[in-house]
Parts: structure tokens; C-alpha cells; sequence
């Protein structure tokens, strides 16, 4: 592979979806298959506008659609890329402790903030006051979770969605 790291590596931040959506359907007009604008801003919105994931999933639900796609297709192409991304997110978590998988639980399940509270606290099972701290830090240095002003979220669109359908 004389061209792998060849050159340098570009972070693409997200991509509006008004710039999307065109993009989407022309490409797919291109190659001869029709896709609403609906199901083009679905793809948008399930990968959160991550280069990436609209990339791949739009590929993926391209290659299981006939002449239109449908939502079937839409969903057969997102279970196709679920499966693509699964053994990087099982080997993404299975070095994690419980405590962090149950931090990863809480905020999959909308808590970003107030770890601290002994609601959320027992409701979890995120240990003492002191742990916290831990676990956010290590959550953050592996990349699974960014921090915010509005609290701690999941990083990956997709594997918020793994974890959800997988890990709760």
C-alpha cells in the first residue's frame, strides 16, 4: 500500500445538513436511484452530519435500495453499517470498568451533568463522589465521551446508538 499515510490526516468538522441534503440526492440521481429529501436528511440526522457516518451510511442504504429508496432500505442500510462499526465498539468497551459503562449508561440516557446527585448516582451505580471524577477523565481520554458547557455527551453518533441497542 504505497499511498497509506502518505499524506496528512484532515479532521472534517460536521457538515450543515441544508448542504447535505442536495449533495445526497444528486449523488444518488447520478448513479440512476431516486431519494427524497426526508430519507436524504435521515441520513443526516441518524450520523449527525459526521462526514464520515453520511458517507457511509449513504453508501450503505445506496447499495440496499433499488431504483427508490424506501424506508426499508433506509433501515437496511443503517443495520449494514451497525455492523460495520460493532467491532470497533465492542473493542472499544470491553476494557471499560462497570462504573464507566454505567456513567456511559447514564448519559446515553440523557444525564450530560449532576453525576453527583444520589439520584443518578444509585439509579447507576456510579460509586462514591471521588469516583466520578475518574471515570470522566477516563472516559474523555479514551475519545468515547467530549465535554461541553451543557455537560458530558457521547462523541460518536454511532455509537451512542450501538450502545444504546447493545449495552443498556
Amino acid at each position: 500500500m504505497p499511498f497509506y499515510q502518505f499524506g496528512d490526516m484532515f479532521f472534517l468538522k460536521r457538515i450543515a445538513r441544508e448542504k447535505w441534503i442536495p449533495f445526497i440526492v444528486g449523488r444518488f440521481r447520478s448513479v440512476g436511484k431516486d431519494i427524497t429529501e426526508e430519507l436524504a436528511g435521515m441520513i443526516c440526522d441518524t450520523v449527525e452530519n459526521y462526514p464520515a457516518y453520511v458517507q457511509q451510511l449513504a453508501w450503505n442504504v445506496l447499495a440496499m435500495s433499488g431504483d427508490s429508496v424506501t424506508a426499508a432500505s433506509f433501515h437496511d442500510g443503517l443495520e449494514s453499517t451497525m455492523q460495520q462499526v460493532t467491532p470497533l465498539f465492542v473493542e472499544q468497551t470491553e476494557g471499560l470498568t462497570s462504573y464507566q459503562l454505567n456513567m456511559l449508561r447514564a448519559i446515553s440516557q440523557g444525564y450530560h451533568n449532576d453525576f453527583g446527585k444520589q439520584e443518578v448516582t444509585t439509579r447507576f451505580n456510579l460509586g462514591t463522589r471521588s469516583n466520578l471524577v475518574k471515570l470522566k477523565k477516563a472516559l474523555i481520554e479514551r475519545e468515547i465521551v467530549e465535554e461541553n458547557e451543557q455537560g458530558l455527551f457521547i462523541a460518536d453518533p454511532l455509537f451512542l446508538l450501538w450502545f444504546r441497542r447493545n449495552m443498556m
